[in-house]
């Protein structure tokens, strides 16, 4: 990282992608302490992952782990068809979560997840325009 990265207020975001400086960086998993390649998802992340892959939403890539959160980073605001607009999670919570581009766009999936709901998001790779594709409780 550069000095200058270094010394800013980082936020993630997904351009970090296609930054060479942090290809080699494994996402922090909150389910073990160092994700080794090939290693075995623990049962909980499993079934969390089980849980947003039967979704089905078609244009999205595949859920292959998932990772921490800072509740800023995942915490949007959304505009409800009543044109209220609304934030559904705690910005100093940690989640569970990943970022998804979407099949044949500019745009990302957000999923974000705690012991109670499950949300799937879509916005533009800024966190602009952000929509909700599927908010339920966990079973």
């Amino acid at each position: 990282m550069t000095e200058k990265m270094s010394r800013e207020k980082a936020e993630w975001s997904p351009e970090w992608l296609t930054i060479r400086e942090f290809i080699h960086i494994t996402p922090v998993n909150l389910f073990h302490k160092e994700q080794e390649e090939g290693e075995k998802q623990p049962e909980a992340e499993q079934q969390l992952t089980a849980e947003f892959r039967a979704l089905g939403i078609e244009d999205m890539e595949e859920v292959t782990g998932l990772h921490a959160l800072k509740g800023s980073f995942a915490n949007l605001e959304y505009t409800l068809p009543n044109g209220r607009a609304v934030k559904f999670w705690e910005d100093n919570r940690i989640y569970i979560g990943h970022l998804l581009k979407k099949k044949n766009s500019d745009r990302f999936y957000g999923l974000v997840a705690d012991e109670n709901y499950l949300m799937v998001c879509e916005a533009g790779s800024d966190g602009s325009d952000a929509k909700i594709v599927v908010f339920k409780e966990r079973r």
